[in-house]
């Protein structure tokens, strides 16, 4: 009956240093696992960063180029139904020749 008892508490004591040993090597994997990872979303990030800094940058040159190079709106629309319309603003028109 002894001999029985000393082979049960061996048999556990090997399967419990074995389970350690799994569990070991399990964490380990899981914290190499993590460090990857971890690196991994560092890089994304900062390409990230990088990417949406050349977006705004590019966005920003879209609309100065959207409302003329010198910052202003364009005098007149594409649109416009006179050939004259664009520079009727510059001309000097008497009143008295307004109303004709």
């Amino acid at each position: 009956m002894l001999i029985i008892f000393q082979r049960r508490r061996r048999q556990n004591r090997d399967a419990q240093r074995a389970f350690r040993a799994r569990e070991r090597i399990r964490v380990q994997s899981l914290e190499d696992r993590l460090e990857d990872v971890t690196k991994q979303y560092t890089k994304l990030k900062s390409a990230y960063l990088h990417l949406n800094a050349k977006y705004q940058s590019v966005l920003e040159q879209v609309e100065i180029k959207e409302e003329g190079v010198d910052g202003t709106m364009p005098l007149w629309e594409e649109s416009s139904t006179s050939d004259f319309e664009p520079f009727s603003s510059l001309l000097c028109v008497p009143e008295s020749l307004q109303g004709s």
